[in-house]
């Protein structure tokens, strides 16, 4: 079939103002784009590093036929929030495995079969309001900090990748990674994500700083430091 016929969704990731290019990901339906730009007669040549499959459904059916997903669906019916996974775009579904669920507390448990609100958050803690590959979740640099991504409950989950490559959304390993659908990307982890309670707009506030710079701006010796390091950057810089 024409590739361009399924228009896949491109995204770039990991750019700064401060380092460019130099550690920016491309990718196309979560392939990797390993070779831009080769021009040849009459168009253009993008190398990925895996074959593009075309999604067959939403996020709601790639969970679906996952086969171990059930508890999560379950809680998703119960929430109500069924048609968010099946409508909304542009969107990252963290998907904890049926085993996930078995190491939740009794207490927490029960609270997510009898309070719909609290399972709405839950649901919705684990929605990105991005679309987020697998390649493209970097190791923290020295400065700048894009791990912590906004969920659709409004909490932030952290998104990282560990020295040894592994990946993981909070405390929980991402042990299964870009299940296309229709309408985003799904990825499965083994640990429930926990909430938090609602942040008041001066924490919020601190939370979006925190977001973009690899440092609280509101702590004055963290505020000190980043910037002594950045001096430091700069005059070994300027003698090379």
């Amino acid at each position: 079939y024409p590739l361009c016929a399924l228009s896949p969704t491109t995204n770039t990731y990991g750019s700064s103002l401060m380092f460019g290019d130099r550690f920016k990901t491309s990718t196309a339906q979560c392939a990797r784009i390993v070779n831009l730009d080769d021009e040849v007669c009459g168009g253009m040549i993008h190398t990925v590093d895996k074959v593009l499959i075309p999604p067959t459904g939403d996020m709601k059916e790639v969970i679906t036929n996952g086969g171990k997903y059930s508890k999560f669906l379950e809680l998703l019916e119960f929430s109500g929030l069924t048609e968010e996974l099946e409508t909304e775009a542009g969107k990252t579904l963290l998907v904890p495995t049926d085993s996930a669920f078995d190491k939740v507390d009794e207490k927490t448990a029960t609270k997510l079969k009898d309070n719909k609100e609290f399972a709405q958050k839950v649901v919705r803690k684990h929605l990105l309001k991005e679309v987020l590959c697998c390649s493209g979740i970097q190791r923290n640099n020295l400065l700048f900090n894009n791990s912590r991504k906004r969920s659709s409950s409004g909490d932030l989950v952290a998104v990282r990748r560990s020295n040894s490559g592994h990946l993981y959304a909070d405390k929980s390993e991402i042990s299964k990674c870009d299940m296309m659908a229709t309408n985003g990307v799904v990825h499965q982890i083994e640990i429930l994500l926990a909430t938090s309670a609602v942040t008041n707009n001066a924490q919020e506030r601190i939370d979006t700083f925190t977001n973009i710079f690899n440092f609280n701006p509101f702590n004055r010796f963290e505020l000190m430091s980043t910037f002594g390091i950045i001096y430091i950057l700069k005059q070994k810089l300027i003698k090379q």
